[in-house]
């Protein structure tokens, strides 16, 4: 089924992904960083921040709620050890894994000229319409192809990104920025 005739899409390359699974997780996550997690539905995405204590922004990274107890963190690939170390030291004893994941690409969805059909591993981006979807998985070069979108270039959705204001990890929110 096309979706759009004019849709496109891309990798979005460099990205880091931690998963955080476990009855305490979403309690754990809603306790250290700045998004809403307990509100955040299954099948969503949200932006988020880990700050300092004086409220500067240490990583900033995506929020992927992909089953009621399961999270997925992506940041810059270069970021994810240190959040992953510091998710650890902050778990102490509660009830929840924290585990690197390699095995995750995401891929930008935009130009849609409809909502696409709900499937597994689609994430819409909630920050603005032009922005698009997120998929996440390793057959998205396929699984768009089939719903009728071109490969593009990231440059292309960073663009967008850019003109709309919205800032993208550590090219807009340098380490310790306010």
């Amino acid at each position: 089924m096309d979706t759009s005739k004019n849709s496109v899409f891309a990798p979005l390359p460099d990205m880091g992904f931690i998963a955080i699974a476990g009855s305490d997780a979403v309690d754990f996550l809603q306790s250290i960083i700045t998004a809403n997690v307990e509100t955040l539905d299954s099948g969503a995405m949200r932006q988020g921040a880990l700050l300092t204590p004086q409220g500067r922004v240490l990583i900033d990274f995506m929020i992927y709620r992909t089953g009621q107890d399961e999270l997925l963190l992506q940041c810059e690939a270069n970021r994810r050890d240190d959040l992953y170390t510091r998710l650890r030291r902050y778990r102490l004893r509660r009830p929840v894994t924290i585990e690197k994941r390699d095995d995750i690409d995401c891929h930008i969805w935009w130009q849609l000229d409809m909502a696409p059909q709900p499937m597994p591993h689609l994430f819409v981006d909630r920050r603005d319409d032009a922005l698009g979807y997120r998929y996440l998985g390793s057959d998205a070069q396929t699984v768009l192809s089939d719903q009728g979108a071109t490969s593009g270039t990231i440059d292309e959705w960073h663009a967008i990104r850019i003109a709309k204001a919205i800032p993208q990890g550590a090219l807009d929110l340098p380490q310790n920025a306010l």
